[in-house]
């Protein structure tokens, strides 16, 4: 996915997509400020750690990339330059809660870094994991663990949004408000639409706030969502596109392959 906040812009000018149809590459774009235009886009590897490579997303802090790795050894990778992903090692490992990770964002200010984690070795146990930030050093993180399946995360600053798979009973996912100071899933907003999950339904992944509107793509196309204190208030787009993600001052959309 394509992680672009206006901190992350101004300090790489670059915009970094996953490239469904290759995994474990990305696309690197230089992002124009004044247009929200992307040029000289290029196919990148991560260098330097050499361990199981399954990137699912990342978020940009100082020129550092931080890689969501969906691996049950090594679940966030950490490049020190993002604009090439180089300089990569294992930054956290299963046993400090990033086991088979789905999704990371980093609040605005920089100060905390959000993954969201198997956290039980039994599988039973998902949880979104909040550590703190030193400059570009990973800190202290804690860990609020739930029995749903959690996937796309993304920070707003005042909010944090994940989305919630239920896959006992009725199977179906739905967006939920999270407190950024404690986000504990038990304490979520956890009402309003639902999203059907399966083969040929939805099956949400990863959302995006912008411009005052929650955009959850889909397998279906993208909903946007005019309700962000509860996600609600949910309509279809009509477009067929994979991840939504929140830009500089616009939207990019990377459509399906």
């Amino acid at each position: 996915m394509c992680v672009c906040t206006p901190a992350a812009a101004a300090a790489a000018a670059c915009c970094r997509v996953a490239d469904e149809s290759s995994p474990g590459t990305f696309l690197i774009c230089t992002v124009d400020q004044a247009t929200n235009t992307l040029s000289g886009c290029a196919s990148s590897s991560i260098v330097g750690y050499n361990g199981v490579q399954v990137p699912v997303g990342l978020v940009v802090k100082s020129g550092n990339a931080y890689i969501a790795n969906r691996d049950s050894t090594c679940g966030v990778i950490q490049c020190t330059n993002a604009a090439d992903l180089s300089g990569c090692s294992c930054a956290l490992t299963s046993a400090q809660n990033a086991n088979l990770v789905r999704g990371i964002t980093m609040s605005p200010d920089g100060n905390t870094l959000y993954f969201t984690s198997q956290t039980s070795v039994l599988g039973t146990n998902y949880g979104i994991v909040a550590c703190a930030m030193s400059g570009t050093t990973i800190g202290t993180c804690t860990v609020y663990d739930s029995a749903t399946v959690l996937t796309g995360i993304h920070s707003s600053g005042s909010k944090l949004y994940v989305v919630a798979r239920v896959v006992i009973g009725v199977n179906y996912a739905r967006v939920w408000v999270c407190d950024p100071a404690t986000p504990n899933p038990a304490t979520c907003v956890q009402t309003g639409d639902t999203f059907p999950t399966g083969l040929l339904p939805s099956e949400p992944w990863g959302l995006s706030v912008f411009d005052s509107a929650l955009y959850v793509p889909d397998n279906v196309d993208a909903k946007v969502c005019t309700d962000l204190n509860g996600a609600s208030s949910c309509s279809s787009t009509g477009l067929n596109l994979s991840p939504v993600v929140q830009g500089a001052s616009s939207l990019f959309i990377l459509p399906r392959p």
